[in-house]
């Protein structure tokens, strides 16, 4: 039986996540077979020595950018299901209940509803928001699924995107294809949100959002948001693709 599935999360730093997630999405899946894909842009707290001798996974080691990142997961990804999920987020148990009822109704994408392992007001509401079927409020810790001749068909995520690729690609996939909304929720860590303050950081990302509907290019919107959270100038993510991709592991084997 061909593999469903292709699970891609893109990593930077995520050693104390990644491994959790993955055995998360294993307990879920009851022996279903899956594909689990790692792509790393260049980690250095040792996301990338953790997966080294788990054989399950394929990792990828890259160059950082998020949109590069992804579109490289789906390159190598061999499942008719595209999955891609971010290292502190974890998808409702009964995800493979979604997955099946959106193949059998003829759905080519969807994602899920937000839910924050905090419960700040704020984030509550946000995450209500995240039942509405519009555009607006449809970003990559919802997770997102797409049939990969979708995905491929519609070029994929914008490498010349520093942000809001995940929003940019659902656009284009609402217009491109079915897309379902899912009646359940994804836990998704909220550790930005208590870092920098759930009210100022979402009215960051609000700004972000106006700003890039406004037109703002994106070298605009990265300095924008780098001043704003105070987050210095990291260069690899400006060169996002610049340097060659890396197959570290696949099917156990090291290339």
């Amino acid at each position: 039986m061909r593999m469903q599935v292709s699970v891609i999360v893109p990593t930077l730093n995520e050693v104390e996540n990644i491994l959790e997630l993955f055995q998360y999405f294993k307990g879920i899946s009851e022996g279903r077979e899956f594909e689990f894909i790692v792509v790393d842009g260049g980690s250095k707290d040792g996301t990338v020595e953790c997966l080294l001798n788990h054989e399950e996974i394929v990792l990828i080691c890259t160059s950082a950018g998020r949109a590069h990142q992804l579109n490289t997961g789906a390159k190598y990804a061999t499942a008719r299901w595209l999955y891609f999920l971010h290292a502190d987020t974890r998808p409702p148990i009964d995800f493979w209940t979604h997955l099946e009822d959106m193949d059998q109704k003829g759905y080519e994408s969807g994602c899920f509803r937000l839910a924050f392992d905090d419960p700040h007001p704020l984030l509550r509401f946000c995450s209500w928001c995240t039942r509405i079927d519009w555009n607006c409020f449809r970003f990559g810790d919802q997770s997102l699924l797409v049939s990969k001749e979708l995905f491929h068909r519609l070029g994929g995520y914008d490498n010349d995107r520093y942000m809001l690729e995940d929003n940019d690609l659902v656009v284009r996939l609402t217009k491109g294809g079915r897309f379902s909304l899912r009646p359940a929720e994804v836990l998704t860590s909220a550790r930005k949100y208590r870092k920098h303050g759930p009210v100022y950081l979402q009215s960051v990302y609000c700004l972000l959002y106006l700003a890039d509907r406004c037109g703002l290019s994106q070298k605009c919107l990265l300095k924008l948001y780098r001043y704003l959270i105070r987050r210095p100038s990291l260069k690899a993510n400006e060169q996002a693709g610049a340097s060659g991709t890396r197959l570290q592991r696949i099917g156990g084997s090291q290339l």
